[in-house]
């Protein structure tokens, strides 16, 4: 099962990637450093009505995608440093294939349901004390 994930989710960046004419490290690197977790940080601003997170974060990307060279090479360095904290699971018998799908599929789904959650709490507050202000 976990084989079969990896190689559904691979074979779709690789195809994509095509599609786009960029590499599989450089579309790697846009779906998982920068799309999903900017839009977490979306989310999260959005629920609290401020922006720094959001800017912070887009303020990191320009850091690290914009520290010399091409978007190419900073997306190769960035995709082998992944590479590296994925086989840091090794030792414990997660091999690489599953740390993937871990962190790269499981983790993302469920960070994507906690917030989803979080956002409709604090929905729900907000209806509360608009229409109820002595509830506060």
């Amino acid at each position: 099962m976990i084989r079969t994930i990896f190689e559904l989710v691979a074979n779709a960046l690789y195809s994509g990637a095509r599609i786009l004419g960029i590499t599989y490290n450089e579309l790697n690197i846009i779906v998982y450093i920068i799309l999903i977790p900017l839009v977490w940080t979306y989310m999260i601003d959005k629920a609290y009505k401020f922006h720094r997170i959001k800017l912070s974060y887009l303020l990191f990307l320009l850091l690290i995608l914009g520290l010399g060279g091409t978007f190419e090479t900073n997306c190769d360095r960035l995709f082998t440093i992944c590479q590296r904290f994925l086989c840091l699971f090794y030792p414990i018998g997660i091999n690489y294939t599953s740390a993937s799908v871990i962190f790269c599929v499981i983790a993302p789904i469920l960070i994507h349901i906690a917030l989803i959650k979080s956002l409709k709490i604090v929905r729900q507050k907000k209806e509360i004390t608009t229409s109820h202000p002595e509830v506060v």
